[in-house]
């Protein structure tokens, strides 16, 4: 049951008792006030009445007695009157009162020896006033009035008093049932809201509720516990962020430890066999009297040597990364001769390298790195494209977050994309890893798994991050660097 119809129900049946209790002791009051006013009534008629008998019997004049009693009768029908000598003979009596007869002969009887007016209430519900007749020779002079209209006045008001308690209940309960609805039901209607708001995860929402009752009181309260609330778990989900950002920071530490020392042992134990091999086969590969298979062999030693070689130099390159050596860098200038350096290599491949360079600030940066950066991307894109696919290279300004919970701070923006199969979504967390590489078939034999490696962490030690994506064109990679426009003030997280 609704609270409105509750409490509408409850007040208006306490409403009824007291009302009903009121209306009791009311109808009492008036039933005794009726009573009492039938008796001086009939004392008044009684004692006028006895005195006109009494004149006309001393007199010798019954018959204006009987006339007056007859005039009674016209006057009020329902009083009957009755004269009676001392044996209890009748002398006269009004029209009609043959029913009550006996009753009144009964009562002139009782009251034989009493000389005084009397009126009593009969156990019949009737009213009677006896009166002695001296003239009469001690007869009596018996006036009844009976109940009936005295009943129908007290049913009457009893009536009235039921209908107007009914009216009373039913205004009421309208009434409470108004009131109820509109400061009880609405706001609780508008508390149940919110709180199945908040309970979906939802705290934005504000109950602002005016006035100074106690629901706007509540109102307040609720809200201010629902913005700790908020404030409560944006600081835990900012703690979570960087928890997760911490144990990223300390798995990559890890792994960059192990790669520095896997780097430090290949050059101790295979440094010095490495170059004596590469040594002999160039010997071999360089001498005129041996057959060309054999120099073939020697050529391939060269090659695989090399290779080696380069992969211990990028080993060595990730895990003791140098200290930038900061200087003012017009960031356009290197990607225009990173793109020079590349135009042959993408032209092998059939892939155009287009440039859109906006106007940038120069930052503070270290050029060799930042060139080292640009190659792996664009090398990386040239190697994703097909033949007769598009490499984009655009610079601009922007804005990027140091840190999720940072303010947007000013940045250069290098994007590059390319027109090549993608990245796939179960892999794109991962590409940053050290020795991980998405290249397969022939490729992979010619991808060491450490360029976005050297690219993250150099970009890291110059403030800024690093995302990988799906390209706007809808196939393809993009790839977006930025770098801030101020001097980094340390090594940040550089993968978005």
């Amino acid at each position: 049951m609704r609270l409105a119809a509750s409490l509408g129900i409850w007040l208006a049946g306490l409403t009824a008792v007291i009302l009903g209790i009121h209306g009791s002791v009311q109808l009492n009051a008036e039933r005794s006030d009726l009573a009492s006013a039938a008796r001086r009534e009939l004392t008044l008629l009684a004692t006028a009445v006895r005195g006109a008998v009494e004149n006309a019997v001393r007199d010798g004049q019954e018959p204006d007695a009987a006339a007056l009693l007859e005039q009674l009768e016209l006057r009020d029908p329902a009083v009957d009157i009755y004269v009676f000598d001392s044996a209890g003979a009748v002398l006269g009596r009004s029209r009609g009162s043959e029913p009550n007869l006996g009753l009144a002969r009964a009562v002139a009887r009782a009251s034989a020896g009493v000389d005084a007016l009397q009126t009593e209430h009969l156990a019949s519900g009737d009213f009677v006033a006896i009166a002695p007749l001296r003239a009469a020779g001690g007869g009596r002079l018996v006036i009844l009035r009976p109940s009936n209209a005295l009943l129908a006045d007290v049913a009457a008001e009893q009536r009235a008093t039921v209908l107007s308690i009914g009216v009373v209940i039913a205004a009421l309960w309208t009434g409470i049932w108004v009131v109820v609805r509109l400061r009880v039901h609405h706001p609780i209607r508008r508390f149940v809201a919110e709180i199945r708001r908040i309970r979906s995860g939802d705290l934005s929402g504000r109950l602002a509720l005016p006035g100074r009752d106690e629901f706007a009181e509540l109102a307040r309260e609720f809200d201010a516990m629902a913005e700790a609330l908020e404030r409560t778990r944006q600081q835990l989900t900012q703690e979570a962020d960087a928890r997760g950002r911490l144990e990223q920071d300390m798995e990559r530490a890890n792994r960059m430890a192990t790669v520095g020392e896997l780097a430090a042992t290949l050059a101790h134990e295979i440094g010095s066999p490495l170059q004596v091999l590469n040594g002999r086969a160039r010997d071999l590969e360089a001498r005129t009297d041996l057959p060309s298979d054999a120099r073939r062999s020697a050529s391939i030693l060269v090659e695989q040597t090399d290779r080696v070689h380069h992969i211990v130099e990028r080993l060595l390159d990730v895990a003791r990364r140098k200290v930038p050596e900061l200087r003012p860098v017009d960031v356009r200038e290197t990607v225009r001769a990173v793109v020079e350096l590349l135009s042959c290599q993408a032209r092998r491949a059939g892939v155009r390298i287009v440039v859109d360079v906006r106007a940038v600030p120069v930052l503070d940066c270290d050029p060799a790195q930042l060139q080292q950066v640009l190659l792996n991307l664009l090398q990386n894109a040239l190697r994703a494209s097909a033949p007769g696919g598009v490499v984009r290279v655009t610079v601009e300004r922007s804005s990027f977050p140091r840190a999720p919970d940072s303010r947007p701070q000013p940045s250069v923006v290098i994007m590059v994309d390319d027109t090549g199969t993608g990245i796939p979504e179960t892999i794109r967390g991962r590409i940053f890893e050290p020795f991980f590489s998405a290249w397969g078939g022939e490729q992979r034999s010619r991808g060491t798994g450490l360029g976005l490696s050297v690219v993250r962490s150099i970009v890291a030690e110059h403030g800024g991050t690093v995302s990988a994506g799906e390209s706007p064109a809808g196939s393809g990679a993009r790839f977006v660097v930025h770098l801030p426009t101020s001097a980094p003030t340390g090594a940040l997280s550089g993968v978005a």
